[in-house]
């Protein structure tokens, strides 16, 4: 059986009676995925298509701000985890050329689930913040990434 995850799927799961009892939606979404994960097929054909979740990997660790503002829709919003503020596009990019990403290393980068409407991925970042597990859902539209959000969780230093 194949399950065609998409976003209206998605929010009536995260909104039905059958609700995973915790609070954070980072955690649902992640529930949600693992739920579902046996059954779900990614929609795009990993051996002749470099994915998106690759394809920013890539220019985010070059700092190649051309390459990432291409994969980027112009309405592209980031939301901070911690605030709720929401930044668009030239704010976001901005901020990944600093050199905060120099100061910061990343650990088990991982890739949980891709499709043409959804990226999530984890990782541990090790930086100016803190030892973090940080879970990134990103939302796709037209091959571009609309909007992102961030969950983090504090580990203890190592």
């Amino acid at each position: 059986m194949t399950f065609n995850l998409s976003l209206t799927a998605f929010y009536n799961r995260l909104h039905s009676d059958v609700k995973p009892k915790m609070t954070n939606p980072m955690r649902n979404i992640l529930v949600f995925l693992i739920t579902i994960g046996a059954q779900v097929k990614p929609e795009f054909n990993k051996e002749t298509t470099m994915s998106l979740f690759n394809k920013w990997w890539d220019a985010a660790n070059s700092k190649d701000r051309v390459q990432m503002a291409e994969l980027l829709d112009d309405g592209f919003i980031f939301v901070r985890h911690n605030t709720g503020e929401e930044w668009n596009k030239d704010k976001f990019l901005d901020a990944m050329m600093t050199d905060v990403r120099d100061k910061t290393a990343s650990e088990g980068r991982r890739l949980i689930y891709e499709n043409d409407e959804i990226i999530v991925s984890h990782s541990i970042l090790d930086g100016p913040t803190g030892r973090n597990a940080v879970m990134l859902v990103r939302l796709v539209k037209d091959g571009k990434i609309i909007r992102a959000e961030t969950g983090m969780t504090p580990l203890p230093v190592k």
